[in-house]
C-alpha cells in the first residue's frame, strides 16, 4: 500500500518561529469596531483584540482612543 500526499501538502512551506510569532501579533493590533463613541463620535476600538468575555450574551471590551471612554459591546 502506498501513501498518498495531496499536491498542496507537498508544496507546503513551513514558517520559522519568528515569522509565526510576528503573524500572531499582527492579529493583536488595533481593531476598529465600526461603532461610534457616544461621547466624541470617534470610532471605538477593541481593548483586548481577540478576547471575548464569557458573559451572556458574549461581549468585547472597547474604548475610545480620543476621549478615553470605556464600555463593552455585544460580540
Amino acid at each position: 500500500m502506498t501513501s498518498y500526499t495531496p499536491e498542496y501538502l507537498r508544496k507546503l512551506e513551513l514558517k520559522s518561529i519568528e515569522e509565526h510569532n510576528k503573524s500572531r501579533f499582527t492579529f493583536l493590533e488595533k481593531v476598529g469596531t465600526g461603532v461610534a463613541c457616544p461621547e466624541c463620535g470617534k470610532e471605538l476600538v477593541e481593548s483586548q483584540p481577540g478576547v471575548i468575555l464569557t458573559s451572556h450574551p458574549p461581549k468585547k471590551l472597547v474604548h475610545c482612543e480620543s476621549c478615553d471612554y470605556k464600555n463593552s459591546i455585544l460580540a
